[in-house]
């Protein structure tokens, strides 16, 4: 559900998906726990996309896999 959500948003503003550069995920952790909180997440992404939204599974955490399929949905535009 979530990945469709943000395929929607990119396939109706494309142009914001070409004005984005997403950061590595190794970039974005900055205490390198493998994990993304939501102050790490949205230090990088807010404004692009909902930190919820990305916590794919609810756990309160972003990690490496939920953030690559943000990454890529972003970079597809």
């Amino acid at each position: 559900m979530k990945k469709l959500f943000i395929t929607a948003i990119l396939l109706f503003f494309p142009a914001l998906a070409l004005a984005i550069v997403v950061p590595e995920f190794k970039d974005v952790d900055a205490n390198g726990d493998g994990v993304l909180s939501e102050q790490e997440f949205n230090a990088a992404l807010t404004g692009i996309i909902d930190f919820k939204s990305a916590d794919q599974n609810g756990d309160g955490r972003v990690d490496e896999a939920e953030y690559a399929v943000v990454k890529k949905a972003i970079e597809a535009g």
